[in-house]
């Protein structure tokens, strides 16, 4: 199984989405549009919901990652909820937002022991 996945793969799996979703206009004309049609891509191949659980194990990787990197435990990461349901797109934004604004402020007390003492910062 190879790690990279090609624009084709993608315009496919968004086109199969787009149908499966019931947006048949927007199928046609984004299949029209990205060559799909010519693709050599066996759609029997694609077990339906396929972008869905590919996108759902992305964010779950991604957290599992959050975790490893924070040294947290990966099974109590916020990728689930206190149900154990999955987390959302915009609960992983949220994540990624919270960690970059920490990396990018200093706490409070390091910046108090820059002002009174300069020859430490």
């Amino acid at each position: 199984m190879a790690n990279t996945i090609t624009s084709e793969e993608v315009n496919y799996l968004v086109f199969r989405y787009l149908q499966e979703s019931g947006y048949i206009h927007s199928a046609f004309a984004f299949g029209h549009e990205s060559h799909v049609y010519r693709s050599n891509i066996d759609g029997s191949q694609i077990p339906p919901g396929a972008l869905l659980s590919f996108l759902q194990r992305g964010l779950s990787y991604v957290e599992i990652e959050a975790s490893l990197r924070e040294g947290r435990d990966a099974s109590n990461s916020a990728a689930t909820d206190t149900n154990g349901t999955a987390a959302t797109l915009l609960d992983v934004h949220r994540i990624l937002v919270s960690h970059q604004r920490a990396a990018m402020i200093p706490s409070a007390t390091n910046a108090q022991d820059a002002s009174q003492n300069p020859a430490v910062a």
